[in-house]
Formats: structure tokens, sequence, C-alpha cells
């Protein structure tokens, strides 16, 4: 797999898709590719603490944001896109804050992209 590209991206707050769909690709990938991407949790990383609560720190209609979407290159319509998760790891340990392990951890992970046989 050392042959495949990786491509990294941790988006900026202002770079998250806050709905499921409509949203510009945020970038261009060429498959066989190995994509590393960084996501927040449910509560966009603003619930830190037993103090946090979600009615104050929150704000509708900023809840589960999504990094993404990405364009691959070369994908048509029609096409099958394999996905094959290899890694997932949370970004920040229920050891710093008792409240994540309730409120949910940001994830990062490794994506192999392929491309179906027969398929660009």
């Amino acid at each position: 797999m050392s042959d495949l590209e990786v491509v990294s991206f941790r988006p900026e707050p202002g770079q998250y898709a806050w709905t499921f769909g409509g949203a510009a690709p945020v970038r261009r990938i060429r498959t066989p590719a190995v994509l590393e991407v960084y996501t927040e949790d449910c509560f966009g990383g603003r619930v830190r603490s037993e103090q946090d609560l979600t009615s104050q720190v929150c704000e509708f209609p900023f809840l589960n944001p999504q990094t993404g979407p990405f364009y691959l290159e070369g994908a048509e319509p029609g096409d099958t896109v394999a996905v094959h998760f290899m890694s997932i790891e949370p970004a920040r340990s229920g050891e710093e804050t008792p409240a994540m392990e309730r409120a949910g951890n940001g994830q990062s992970c490794l994506a192999d992209l392929k491309a179906a046989p027969g398929q660009s």
C-alpha cells in the first residue's frame, strides 16, 4: 500500500458541512488513494466538560458536523466506489474529560478509496 497517495484533510472550523448534500467538494481525489480525515463529535467539539451544557454551548443547526464531501476524479453517476476503513481513532480520550465518553469523541480515520474493478 506504500504506492498509494495519502491525502490528508483536517478541516478548519468553517470547512465542516452542516447538511447532507448540497455542499461543494473540499478536495479532488484521484483513486486509488488513502484518505486520512478528521472530524468532530456531534457537538462540534463544544462539549468539553460536565459544565458545558449542550443547550448553552451548542447552536442549532451547527450540530453533527461532516467532513467533506470529496470529489473523486473520473467517477461517473452510477459508478460503485469501495471504501475500506483502515483505522478509526478518537481525537480526544475520555481520560481528559469525563464528559467526553457521554458526549462522543472526534474521530480520525483512514479510508482506502478504490474504484470498483473495471472502473476508473
